[in-house]
């Protein structure tokens, strides 16, 4: 679900960025929950935009107590994007970098649309897109 952009700047602490947490002052621009029927793991993704004009990138998997926490924050220049996790990072086109995020968490089809069309208006609302 895509979030009201008109909130105040807000300061979190995410783990997952490396061995440790990404901190940093924004705002919480989407918000994604899907669960595997199988398995019965949920994994919630959320994009965050910054005062850096930085996308944070929340992914959030697991069942019960067994949580995978990963962080990816996504620099903008021109049509390029660095994406880092606190261990590495990559640098892409812009455009190529929307439907490989989406991979990355395994997400299905519709959910995959939902996620690319939230990542495009979040570059569009930083000027890279």
């Amino acid at each position: 679900m895509l979030m009201d952009g008109a909130s105040e700047w807000e300061d979190f602490s995410l783990p997952g960025y490396g061995d440790g947490n990404f901190n940093f002052k924004g705002r919480l621009f989407a918000d994604f929950s899907d669960v595997d029927r199988s398995s019965g793991e949920i994994s919630r993704l959320r994009l965050f935009y910054t005062e850096e004009r930085k996308v944070v990138y929340q992914i959030v998997s697991g069942s019960g107590e067994e949580k995978e926490r990963r962080i990816y924050v996504l620099t903008l220049e021109d049509q390029i994007c660095h994406v880092d996790n606190g261990r590495q990072s990559l640098t892409l086109p812009s455009d190529r970098i929307l439907p490989l995020a989406c991979r990355l968490c395994g997400l299905d089809n519709m959910l995959e649309n939902e996620m690319q069309a939230a990542l495009r208006e979040s570059l569009r609302l930083l000027g890279a897109a």
